[in-house]
């Protein structure tokens, strides 16, 4: 199975967790492993403790998902 490229973003909330946020890189083929989303239009993200990442997040919805998960 061939493998999409991907960016990733990986910081720290000050409480100590992580949270990774990853997108396919332009040049990928829509096959194979990579992330939820479309390059340039959404990513995917997971916090430490998630069980799934959340996928296909417009830049809103991704802001508006750390809003809501940083109180936690």
């Amino acid at each position: 199975m061939k493998l999409n490229k991907i960016n990733q973003i990986v910081l720290q909330f000050e409480d100590g967790r992580k949270i990774s946020i990853i997108q396919n890189s332009e040049d990928s083929p829509n096959i194979g492993i990579g992330a939820y989303g479309n390059y340039g239009e959404t990513c995917e993200v997971i916090i430490d403790g998630d069980k799934k990442p959340k996928g296909f997040l417009t830049a809103e919805r991704l802001i508006e998902f750390l809003q809501g998960r940083k109180q936690l």
